[in-house]
């Protein structure tokens, strides 16, 4: 009973946030102009990647193992959903937001919130896929040969600097975040990204083609680009959201 009124009460907040956000959403400009992700990397657009952690934290119910949930990082979450940057594309599960139905229980609790959120935001527009850098899918390989083979990885942040061990190519720079909940050192681990983006831009000087900064710090990592490209480092450096590339091999 629990579940079916669970299921039910899912499927009437998407049918009402369809009806209630579609004006609403387009008014807002969405960063959503492209739908394959190599040509989000052509076009040198930094790249935000949301998933059911994302939106766990979004709507303030449970925590994730590695970040706890806060109402500053719920607000934080809805700003990236908001954010009308030109130079940022954000990706969805594309294949989960075109679901129609959920035939499993455990899939509705885990996906049904964040097709809420698509289509709050986006209104069910075509998007990007966030599950592009995962190991099984076919075009992890295309996207990592051209990040590694064709332009230049300036910065890579994760946990530890061994991760870059896991690289086809050694990145010049590391910076290292917390094993959990680097949302609580947002400013830190920012002043440090600024810093050495500083550095790069003063040394090397300006060029048409951006270098790559890549980054793997959780949910944090979406705030943190929004914030970078606000300070207009977005001109110079394409940031792009690798998830738990480095945590566990899967992305």
């Amino acid at each position: 009973m629990l579940k079916k009124l669970t299921v039910g009460c899912l499927r009437m907040f998407i049918f009402i946030t369809r009806i209630l956000f579609a004006i609403k959403c387009r008014y807002i400009g969405r960063n959503i102009d492209y739908t394959e992700p190599y040509e989000v990397l052509l076009s040198q657009k930094s790249i935000i990647r949301w998933g059911d952690g994302e939106t766990k934290l979004l709507l303030y119910y449970g925590g994730i193992p590695y970040q706890k949930k806060s109402i500053k990082l719920s607000i934080s979450l809805i700003k990236v959903l908001l954010s009308t940057s030109q130079n940022i594309v954000l990706f969805f599960p594309k294949n989960i937001i075109n679901q129609k139905r959920y035939f499993e229980y455990k899939d509705v609790i885990l996906w049904g919130p964040t097709q809420c959120v698509w289509n709050i935001f986006y209104n069910g527009d075509q998007v990007s896929d966030a599950m592009a850098f995962r190991r099984e899918n076919k075009t992890r390989g295309e996207l990592f040969e051209y990040i590694f083979n064709k332009r230049e990885v300036s910065i890579v942040v994760s946990k530890q600097a061994s991760d870059l061990l896991l690289l086809p190519a050694i990145p010049s720079f590391h910076i290292q975040i917390p094993e959990k909940n680097s949302f609580e050192c947002i400013d830190v681990i920012s002043q440090k990204i600024k810093k050495r983006l500083d550095e790069i831009i003063s040394f090397d000087g300006l060029s048409s083609e951006k270098k790559i900064v890549l980054i793997s710090m959780g949910p944090a990592t979406k705030i943190l680009i929004i914030d970078l490209c606000k300070l207009n480092y977005c001109a110079h450096f394409q940031f792009i959201d690798v998830g738990h590339m480095f945590d566990h091999g899967e992305e």
